[in-house]
């Protein structure tokens, strides 16, 4: 942790990289509370899980999620949602890792599954393809074949 003159830094303690920046705040603040502060935190202590403060934080699929994975499971699946939080905001990490879970049902979740998608979600891309691609012109192969 860095605190200066205006801002409060925090770094990773394993490979000192910066985890978040928040502003200074003097005298009387509210707390800051930071989902994906509290994300890392979990991923370290990932028993933790069942009271956690962020819980209501995750999409309810989500949620669901992980109260019905193993020790095992949960723990590198919270260390999933913690890398990719490096890189793109909570919000878009829950986000993507709701779709992924809804798409494929993993039994683990990994930081390059849904780390682009939560990219994108950032970036205001639109991650739902209206348009789906047309195949029609395949039918023509399958006509011959019957």
């Amino acid at each position: 942790m860095a605190a200066r003159w205006d801002s409060v830094t925090l770094h990773d303690p394993d490979d000192d990289t910066v985890i978040a920046v928040h502003p200074r705040a003097y005298g009387r603040a509210e707390s800051v509370r930071d989902p994906a502060l509290v994300v890392h935190q979990l991923a370290a202590k990932p028993r933790a899980w069942g009271e956690s403060e962020i819980r209501a934080d995750f999409p309810d699929v989500v949620r669901r999620w992980f109260d019905e994975r193993d020790p095992d499971d949960l723990a590198a699946s919270l260390k999933a949602v913690s890398a990719a939080c490096r890189d793109c905001s909570f919000d878009a990490v829950a986000k993507a890792a709701a779709a992924l879970i809804e798409t494929g049902k993993p039994e683990r979740l990994h930081a390059h599954q849904f780390t682009p998608h939560a990219r994108r979600l950032d970036q205001g891309q639109d991650t739902h393809y209206a348009h789906e691609p047309d195949l029609s012109v395949y039918d023509r192969f399958l006509d011959d074949h019957e």
